[in-house]
């Protein structure tokens, strides 16, 4: 497979999904006294990607940039109306590879066995639960090379993860359907959405669940928000074979990539 003068790839390989993701941030307010006074914004990103049989492939992003409430947009504009795209900016499209991807050649289906190469430190420190929770979230996402029986795999093996608990049927914000795990540290909950019927990854988010135990959370904006708020989440929105680069597959609300 190899990309024609187009820049397309050749039909029928062209494997698409659409994801948007979302997360929370604070930004200081320049003009308040108070250095604890802030603004809070929701920056939500759009991006497609296609990858083809020859693992390349391209991805193009949108970015776009909220307030977390009325009161945060007030307090913004006491502040003389800063910027506050924090990641928001002109579309862009960048050079895709599978590449990029973890390399899940080799691993076990057993779930037993899988659960022990996550614990031994091959995706991170070892014995370590957030590192193999994190390393779960990212082999699941591999668009070509993550088999059913792996999927499956990854997925009891979380379970296996000291602190995991599973958190039953659940809706990633997408809306669809599917089965819940979560690990909570530093008072937030990191959760994957699972469907249960192809082992594909859904959609995941971060719960703030205790912001007075967020102080030490890599996710920072868990401190600024009510407890049961979701910092962070990105869901698949929809995937399909394609012909090229610059089509999108017919709305099915699956994931299949």
């Amino acid at each position: 497979m190899a990309l024609n003068s187009a820049g397309n790839l050749t039909p029928p390989d062209v494997t698409p999904s659409t994801m948007v993701s979302q997360s929370a941030s604070s930004a200081p307010n320049p003009n308040a006294p108070d250095a604890g006074a802030t603004y809070r914004v929701w920056d939500e990103t759009h991006a497609q990607s296609w990858v083809g049989a020859n693992d390349n492939g391209q991805a193009s992003f949108t970015f776009s940039t909220s307030f977390f409430s009325p009161q945060d947009k007030s307090v913004w504009q006491a502040a003389g109306s800063p910027p506050v795209d924090v990641v928001a900016g002109a579309p862009s499209t960048a050079s895709l590879s599978a590449s990029g991807f973890p390399d899940v050649t080799g691993l076990p289906t057993d779930p037993q066995a899988l659960f022990r190469t996550l614990e031994s430190g091959a995706y991170g420190p070892a014995n370590n639960a957030s590192a193999a929770f994190s390393a779960v979230g990212e082999l699941l996402q591999d668009p070509k090379d993550t088999s059913p029986a792996l999927r499956s795999a990854l997925y009891q093996a979380a379970a296996l993860i000291p602190g995991t608990e599973a958190l039953g049927t659940i809706a990633n914000q997408a809306g669809q359907q599917g089965q819940g795990i979560g690990l909570t540290q530093d008072g937030v909950r990191s959760e994957l959405i699972v469907d249960p019927s192809s082992g594909q990854l859904l959609g995941t988010e971060d719960v703030a669940l205790d912001p007075s135990d967020a102080s030490e959370a890599l996710i920072q904006s868990a401190r600024v928000v009510p407890a049961g708020t979701v910092v962070s989440w990105w869901s698949v929105v929809d995937s399909g074979i394609v012909a090229s680069v610059s089509s999108t597959p017919a709305s099915s609300n699956q994931s299949t990539s």
